[in-house]
């Protein structure tokens, strides 16, 4: 517990000072909010896809014990219905994933650009206690 404390501790104190380094110099990011959405969902979309593909493939011979030339036995159908189901989450999964990735390779990456930047793309996030709104201009 006491070194979570201490790294969290060093942890804030390296971003405090990395950001007043950052306005002494006039540079920065453009939307430290934007690239951290585009961050995380990159990172969700990166997981579904690791974790879809695991899925496809552990269901991939399932129905491999089945013989043309004999009735299956409950079980056997079990196992290929079972194996079926998770190839379909997995395929769900993937395309998931890879929207997740499509959307925040973008955001994460228009919020990275320097904040003195000319005016050719801006990332702008308005927050309200009602919901929000997330816009994009170029």
């Amino acid at each position: 517990m006491r070194t979570a404390t201490v790294a969290g501790a060093a942890l804030i104190a390296l971003v405090g000072f990395t950001r007043e380094a950052h306005a002494e110099d006039g540079g920065g990011m453009q939307s430290p909010f934007a690239f951290g959405l585009g961050l995380f969902l990159t990172g969700v979309g990166t997981a579904g896809l690791a974790v879809g593909g695991h899925l496809f493939t552990a269901g991939d011979d399932a129905c491999e014990g089945l013989s043309p030339n004999a009735i299956p036995t409950l079980a056997q159908i079990d196992t290929c219905i079972e194996g079926t189901n998770q190839q379909v989450g997995g395929i769900v999964a993937m395309v998931t994933g890879g929207a997740f990735v499509i959307a925040g390779l973008p955001v994460m990456i228009l919020g990275a650009l320097p904040a003195d930047r000319p005016e050719s793309a801006k990332v702008i996030v308005h927050l309200q206690p009602t919901g929000g709104a997330f816009e994009l201009k170029f």
